[in-house]
């Protein structure tokens, strides 16, 4: 892959895009690809099947020329890896972070996703050395605390346990966490949904999404029951699945914790911002009791 050019930006204003999903995130903001595919092969994604199994990384040191590239030519100050996944190995995350750090950056921030085993159990050591090197945020995919939903979808029963360790060795450091959970995979129940649920408000991290399962062409799940419906996969119908999760997301941001933190959050990243979270917020109170 270090034989494919970087993309040019020459014509492209990268001070006139921001992401406001991403609070810590700044202007100017620019993606960086390390990776193409993804070495899982969780059943609920299509990745798999677009890269035709295979998993190719770029070399660090590619990596972090295209890194200078931004900083020097284009004055990027916060950079997202959008790889399905940074990595699994633990080497290749301390030698990116090492790079960076040597670098000796002035300004410049980054966000990643990970999976929850990606660290494996040297998470509170390179926490340290990723929050040294500039990382801001991760962002990890855990869709189910269950273990039968897990194994379902080609994952494993030890993630939970891992991800909180992961969720508390980040706040240890000052690194924001956010999960992803997917409802509505085979097997799911109310309970579950419960567990899941439980599991978030447990180990709080800084951020949730609670997404409705949807059938992804070309993914396993979607070959396996096309032409099903969502009540014959789980038991509940789609429109159930989105007020579900609907609510759920708002139960998570309505606890008074959670709630405080991600108001502390916004003044400190984005205080423009706050009038237009406090307006919505007083919306969805509304919302989520009708």
């Amino acid at each position: 892959m270090d034989t494919i050019s970087f993309p040019d930006w020459s014509k492209t204003d990268l001070s006139s895009y921001y992401d406001y999903y991403i609070l810590p995130s700044r202007k100017p903001i620019a993606p960086i690809v390390s990776s193409r595919g993804c070495r899982l092969k969780c059943s609920f994604c299509s990745t798999p099947n677009v890269w035709r199994g295979s998993y190719r990384l770029r070399s660090i040191p590619n990596i972090m020329d295209e890194i200078d590239m931004l900083l020097t030519e284009y004055k990027v100050r916060f950079i997202i890896f959008q790889d399905d996944m940074l990595a699994m190995e633990v080497g290749r995350i301390e030698e990116l972070s090492r790079s960076i750090i040597e670098k000796n950056y002035s300004d410049f921030k980054w966000m990643c996703i990970l999976h929850p085993l990606s660290l494996g159990n040297d998470s509170a050591r390179l926490m340290w050395l990723m929050k040294k090197a500039g990382c801001v945020l991760i962002s990890f995919g855990l869709q189910s605390t269950n273990p039968e939903i897990l194994k379902n979808i080609r994952r494993s029963p030890l993630e939970p346990q891992a991800l909180e360790n992961n969720i508390k060795n980040a706040s240890k450091v000052g690194i924001l966490t956010a999960v992803d959970f997917i409802f509505g995979l085979p097997g799911e129940t109310s309970e579950t949904i419960r567990e899941s649920q439980r599991y978030a408000l447990r180990t709080r991290p800084d951020f949730v999404n609670f997404h409705t399962f949807s059938f992804v062409p070309g993914a396993e799940l979607d070959e396996k029951y096309k032409g099903c419906s969502y009540s014959s996969l789980n038991g509940f119908t789609k429109p159930e699945l989105e007020n579900i999760c609907r609510r759920a997301n708002l139960r998570f941001y309505f606890n008074p914790r959670v709630l405080f933190n991600t108001l502390k959050l916004i003044y400190k990243y984005a205080p423009e911002h706050l009038y237009s979270f406090l307006k919505d917020f007083i919306l969805n109170i509304f919302n989520f009791f009708k």
